[in-house]
């Protein structure tokens, strides 16, 4: 039953680590379900919304560490939710449920805000809103791939690698926000991202389907 789930989990090499093993045995020792990190991961991306709304007003140090907060927080329940099911041997029918459905919900809190922050760009809610659908379809394409046989996590954005570029550009945001050169304001940094997360995505989807094809491809080939 693990080996099955193990290849179905996304490779994450801070898995690995001894802080995050201690960690998790803590967790396990609580008695806290995956099913409940899991959740717990919507209330980081809560914080990480609020945060990035007030950003409307100004950029603050004080909004823009909460608003990281509750990206990495965000990450640290997807990280432990896995690891306490698998090394706690605790996982459940309804798993993933919980592993896929607020994962869905917190990219939504955290990358439909940056519409609405008052970027005075072109189309800046479009993109807002583009990127919270190409975040859904990255994730849709990798479960159809495991529906036919084939899981894979691959492509330049990937759930990681978009936090992490939300979380360079709220702090270059904020390091820019105390120079004097208008063209880097921190607006400009926060539209920018919106653009390459949107084409991350969207290279991420192609590199999915592509994946996902020539398995089925080599397959038929095995069939006959």
């Amino acid at each position: 039953m693990n080996e099955n789930i193990n290849e179905k989990r996304r490779p994450i090499k801070s898995r690995e680590h001894l802080l995050a093993k201690r960690i998790t045995n803590l967790l396990i020792k609580a008695n806290i379900s995956p099913n409940a990190i899991s959740v717990f991961s919507i209330a980081f991306s809560t914080i990480g919304m609020i945060a990035i709304i007030t950003m409307k007003k100004d950029i603050t140090i004080l909004n823009t560490i909460i608003a990281i907060i509750g990206i990495q927080g965000r990450l640290l329940c997807n990280l432990f939710d896995g690891m306490v099911a698998i090394d706690g041997n605790n996982s459940s029918l309804v798993g993933d449920i919980y592993n896929e459905l607020p994962d869905r919900i917190s990219d939504t809190l955290l990358l439909l805000p940056f519409g609405y922050i008052g970027i005075a760009y072109p189309y800046v809610v479009e993109l807002a809103w583009a990127s919270v659908f190409l975040a859904l379809f990255t994730a849709y394409v990798r479960g159809f791939g495991t529906a036919l046989g084939i899981t894979t996590f691959k492509g330049i954005m990937a759930k990681q690698k978009r936090m992490a570029l939300l979380t360079f550009a709220l702090i270059l945001s904020i390091c820019l926000k105390y120079t004097n050169i208008e063209i880097l304001f921190y607006k400009n940094i926060i539209y920018i991202m919106l653009i390459i997360l949107d084409i991350g995505c969207l290279l991420t989807i192609i590199t999915r389907l592509s994946i996902i094809i020539k398995f089925l491809n080599t397959k038929e080939i095995l069939d006959k």
